[in-house]
């Protein structure tokens, strides 16, 4: 019997991975939101008007941090698309799923810590006596960007690798094919092995119908890379 021919590179299906902030997440972080906002509330209206105002500075200020950084990461990434050209091939990382479990860690700890800090400017009056307010907001501006970092890095699964005809993008950014040295098969068939020049190794799944088509590519990638330029 013979093998199943391969595709040749140029005749491969793009792939489309472009960012899209999908109509279920954004439910998801409404509806994270409106519960936020309805444990608070009891508190919120026992407070008089001047624990009110530093409370919801201290939010706003979280609030500035996570859609400046979702903002000017989402330009970065759309940049890096369009210098990436097409997509071909979109492997995981070995330690995607840690990622996605650390990634959720971090927000929700950063969400826990960012309530701390305006319950204690809201409770606690010396923590806004001598400018210190200034220094608690800029304290939940890097927790709102921490926040949407970690929001991101699970909405867009960054950790994923995407092989492009331009360079290899993974999350906000890209890598030139001249960067990659070559590739090994691990111990695991399944398991690519890429040689950077810079980031050392890297490591990503490959299913069993899409070894070959990856194996042809990369082959064609890493001849280019070593052909003397005109």
């Amino acid at each position: 019997m013979q093998p199943k021919a391969v595709s040749p590179p140029d005749a491969l299906a793009p792939v489309d991975t472009r960012v899209r902030f999908s109509l279920r997440g954004v439910f998801i972080v409404i509806a994270a939101i409106g519960a936020w906002l309805a444990a608070v509330a009891p508190w919120f209206r026992e407070w008089t008007g001047e624990q009110r105002l530093a409370f919801s500075l201290v939010c706003g200020s979280t609030a500035l941090g996570a859609i400046s950084t979702t903002v000017f990461r989402s330009v970065l990434r759309i940049r890096a698309e369009r210098r990436a050209g097409v997509v071909r091939f979109r492997l995981s990382q070995t330690i995607t799923r840690f990622a996605l479990f650390f990634g959720v860690g971090t927000g929700l700890f950063t969400l826990a810590l960012s309530t701390v800090l305006a319950f204690m400017q809201a409770i606690y009056p010396q923590t806004r006596a001598h400018g210190g307010a200034w220094i608690w907001n800029m304290l939940a501006y890097q927790n709102g960007a921490s926040l949407a970092l970690a929001g991101l890095g699970v909405w867009w699964k960054t950790t994923h690798l995407e092989f492009c005809d331009d360079g290899i993008l993974c999350g906000f950014v890209i890598q030139p094919w001249s960067n990659v040295r070559g590739y090994r098969w691990g111990g695991d068939p399944h398991r690519l092995i890429l040689q950077w020049r810079r980031w050392g190794v890297v490591t990503v799944r490959v299913n069993a119908s899409d070894k070959p088509a990856i194996e042809q590519y990369l082959k064609m990638r890493l001849a280019a890379n070593s052909r003397p330029q005109s």
